[in-house]
């Protein structure tokens, strides 16, 4: 039976290896622990040393403290059929009897710029023929009772102006989730509850040995999305007018959705010049900086883009808060039945880059190899059953 272990020769050798950014050298922790003990085993170093790095990497890890959101009903929603409606139940809690309201769209002019459309006054149910609005209530003396951003989804003009293809067993749709900055070791950390759903009721497949080819984002994804190296000179002609992988998916009929937060640091800021794809979140979060779903494409092929920045891209810990989050989201989409017919990937770009961890061996290594999952639709398993030989 291996003793219990102090922070004593072998932890205090590992934690002055880590300070200094020393290389661990095994025969040198042998040979220090048995100056102490001759008696001591190689087997019985290695389990200290185990024992130690575990001691030395639990100081970066912490659970986040959730704040709290302030429960309050919206005075106006977007119905099923992409109405814009007044809620008569936040109304009457509210006890304003007289309240008008008005909003107006929000437009993209560039990456780091939009504009607001004319007010227009709520008067009944109307259908909204853009994707974001922004809405204001008064009571009778003018005073501000609510002011929210509410997204849409516009696909009536997308059904007037375009075919869109069948999701089918033959034709997939693709989801790529992905969070900044979350390397598989730390997604193991944090995002337990979500990884145990992928690995045991998706049945995802976790790429152990991905790696990063790029320091940052922008070098990971422009490889993934064009197949052109970072910093060359044929992305600056506008990405509309370089093999893009959007623009493949959007010629053969899908419907395709590009989300990213964080607009300060986009990925792709210095060259999407027109919007990128049919439906973009972006004008959203400018206009959450400025200001304070539907399913509408049933059975349509789809390809769509969502990357968190914010919560892990600083600060290792706050991923921690996603967790349930990302577990509730990957659990509808699986009783909804949209993985029938679709690939999903959840993916990072590199490890934890501004983390103090990254003064390990472990931490550095990390940063090299992020998350990246994939979950297969069950018919595609079955026709090609070597997927699983791989």
């Amino acid at each position: 039976m291996i003793p219990k272990l102090g922070r004593s020769i072998s932890q205090s050798f590992v934690v002055q290896t880590l300070q200094t950014k020393r290389r661990f050298d095994l025969n040198e922790f042998r040979m220090t622990r048995q100056g102490q003990n001759k008696h001591v085993s190689l087997i019985y170093g290695v389990y200290s040393v185990k024992k130690s790095l575990r001691y030395v990497l639990d100081q970066f890890f912490w659970d986040q403290q959730v704040l709290p959101c302030e429960g309050w009903l919206d005075l106006l929603y977007v119905d099923s059929k992409g109405y814009i409606t007044m809620n008569k139940t936040a109304v009457s809690f509210s006890g304003y009897s007289d309240i008008k309201c008005e909003y107006r769209y929000i437009q993209r002019v560039s990456e780091s710029k939009i504009k607001f459309s004319s007010k227009m006054d709520y008067v009944q149910p109307a259908y909204l023929d853009g994707d974001f609005v922004h809405a204001e209530c008064y009571d009778s003396n003018r005073k501000l009772l609510y002011n929210n951003l509410h997204m849409n989804i516009d696909s009536k003009k997308v059904f007037d102006n375009r075919k869109l293809a069948e999701e089918t067993k033959t034709n997939l749709s693709v989801y790529i989730i992905g969070i900044d900055s979350l390397s598989r070791l730390i997604a193991e950390r944090k995002i337990p509850k979500t990884l145990n759903f992928l690995r045991h009721n998706l049945s995802a497949y976790m790429f152990k040995g991905y790696t990063r080819v790029g320091d940052g984002s922008y070098p990971n994804l422009l490889p993934l999305f064009t197949g052109l190296k970072a910093y060359g000179e044929e992305h600056k002609v506008g990405i509309k007018n370089i093999q893009y992988m959007f623009n493949n998916y959007s010629e053969k009929g899908c419907i395709d959705m590009y989300a990213e937060d964080w607009v300060q640091v986009a990925t792709f800021v210095d060259i999407f010049r027109k919007q990128p794809s049919h439906h973009y979140i972006q004008p959203l979060f400018q206009a959450i900086d400025k200001v304070k779903s539907n399913n509408n494409y049933e059975l349509k092929r789809k390809f769509a883009f969502a990357w968190t920045n914010e919560i892990g891209h600083d600060f290792l810990n706050m991923v921690g808060l996603a967790d349930n989050d990302y577990l509730e989201f990957f659990k509808w989409m699986k009783e909804s039945k949209k993985l029938d017919n679709a690939i999903m990937i959840f993916m990072s770009d590199h490890g934890p880059r501004y983390s103090e961890i990254q003064n390990t061996e472990v931490g550095r290594i990390s940063n090299l190899l992020p998350l990246f999952t994939i979950v297969l639709p069950d018919h595609i398993k079955s026709r090609f059953n070597h997927i699983h030989k791989i």
